[in-house]
C-alpha cells in the first residue's frame, strides 16, 4: 500500500513567506491610513491664525450678555485664546460658552448675541440665521467664520436652574412614605447616600451633545426624589428639557423613570424616560391665572435606581402684563 504523502520544510517556508507578505501589506496600508488620516485631521483643524484672529475680535466687542459656540466642538479650538479674551473684558469664558453642538433655541435664550466661530465645512449645519438677526459673518484663514448673530428676545421669566440653590429636595420613600430632606451646601443639594443622590448643575453629555442641566438619580428602594421651588414668579407656561445622561444609556442596568411635573402639587404632566433613550425630551405646562406663582416641582422615580442617572432643565417663561421684567 502507498505512503502518503508527508508534509515537508518547503510547504511550511512558503506559507510563513505569505504570511509575512500579508503581514506588511497589511503594515503599508495601515500606514498609509495613518497618514492620509493625519492630513485629514491637519485640515479639519482651524489654524491658530484664524482662532487668534477670533480671539481678538472677542477681546475688543465681547459683552456682558453674549454667549460663544465652537462648531463643531473641536477640542484643538486652543480655548485658553478666549479664556484669555474673556478674563480681559471681566468675564468668565466657562458661563459664556454654549456646549451644546449644534445650539438650539433653547440653549442659547437668555442670551442677547451669540458669537459663533465655525467651519462649515466639517458640519454639522448650523445656520447663523436660523440662530436670529445676522449682524456679521467673518471668512478667515482655514475656511473658519465667525459670525454674530443677534438673539431674539428672551421669554424667561425665571430660570428655576439658575435658582437651584431656592429649592427643596428631598426623597420620599415608597413605602410609609417617610421623608428624607437634603441640604444645600453651596454648590449642591446634598442627600444621604453616594454623590450620585446629591442634586446639582455641571455639563452632562445628553441627547449626543453637553449642555448645562441638573444632574439628578431617583433615589433606590421605589422611593420618589422630588426637586420643587416654594416660591415662583408668575408666568404662563412652565417648560423644560429631560433626558438620560450618556453613561445612564451606555449601562444596561436599573429601570425606566417615571417622570411627573406639579403645580401647586398637582400632576399636570407625566412622561417615561426609557432605559435606552438618549434624547432630550421637552416639557410643558399651559399654566392658568390659578397657578401663577403657585410652587412647582419635578419628580423622578424608578424601581430600580441603578445607573438611572438622568439630567434635567426647567424654566418659566412668558411674562404676564404688569409683571416684572
Amino acid at each position: 500500500m502507498p505512503t502518503p504523502p508527508q508534509l515537508t520544510d518547503p510547504p511550511a517556508r512558503r506559507a510563513a513567506a505569505y504570511a509575512a507578505v500579508v503581514v506588511s501589506l497589511a503594515l503599508v496600508a495601515a500606514a498609509a491610513w495613518s497618514s492620509i488620516s493625519a492630513a485629514a485631521r491637519v485640515d479639519a483643524v482651524p489654524p491658530p491664525a484664524a482662532l487668534a484672529a477670533a480671539a481678538a475680535t472677542l477681546q475688543a466687542e465681547l459683552a456682558p450678555g453674549d454667549g460663544i459656540a465652537f462648531l463643531p466642538a473641536w477640542a484643538a479650538a486652543e480655548r485658553w485664546r478666549f479664556d484669555a479674551a474673556a478674563r480681559a473684558v471681566g468675564l468668565d469664558l466657562a458661563e459664556v460658552w454654549v456646549p451644546a453642538d449644534p445650539p438650539t433655541a433653547w440653549d442659547v435664550e437668555g442670551l442677547r448675541r451669540l458669537w459663533m466661530l465655525r467651519m462649515p465645512a466639517l458640519g454639522p449645519a448650523v445656520d447663523p440665521a436660523a440662530m436670529g438677526r445676522v449682524v456679521r459673518q467673518v471668512a478667515l484663514e482655514g475656511g473658519v467664520e465667525l459670525a454674530l448673530v443677534e438673539l431674539p428676545e428672551s421669554q424667561i421669566v425665571e430660570d428655576l436652574r439658575a435658582h437651584l440653590d431656592q429649592a427643596e429636595v428631598s426623597r420620599v420613600a415608597d413605602k410609609a412614605g417617610a421623608t428624607t430632606k437634603c441640604t444645600w451646601n453651596g454648590s449642591r443639594h446634598q442627600c444621604p447616600g453616594a454623590w450620585w443622590t446629591d442634586v446639582f448643575v455641571a455639563l452632562n453629555e445628553v441627547e449626543s451633545t453637553r449642555r448645562r442641566c441638573i444632574f439628578a438619580q431617583p433615589h433606590p428602594d421605589g422611593a420618589t426624589l422630588v426637586v420643587r421651588w416654594p416660591k415662583v414668579r408668575a408666568a404662563r407656561t412652565l417648560e423644560g428639557r429631560v433626558g438620560n445622561r450618556l453613561w445612564a444609556v451606555r449601562y444596561d442596568k436599573g429601570s425606566d423613570v417615571a417622570v411627573r411635573l406639579r403645580v401647586a402639587g398637582e400632576v399636570r404632566q407625566e412622561l417615561v424616560l426609557q432605559r435606552g433613550d438618549f434624547g432630550w425630551h421637552p416639557l410643558r405646562v399651559e399654566l392658568t391665572a390659578d397657578d401663577h406663582g403657585q410652587p412647582v416641582s419635578i419628580e423622578f422615580a424608578a424601581s430600580d435606581s441603578a445607573w438611572r442617572q438622568l439630567c434635567f432643565d426647567l424654566r418659566l417663561r412668558g411674562a404676564l402684563p404688569g409683571g416684572a421684567p
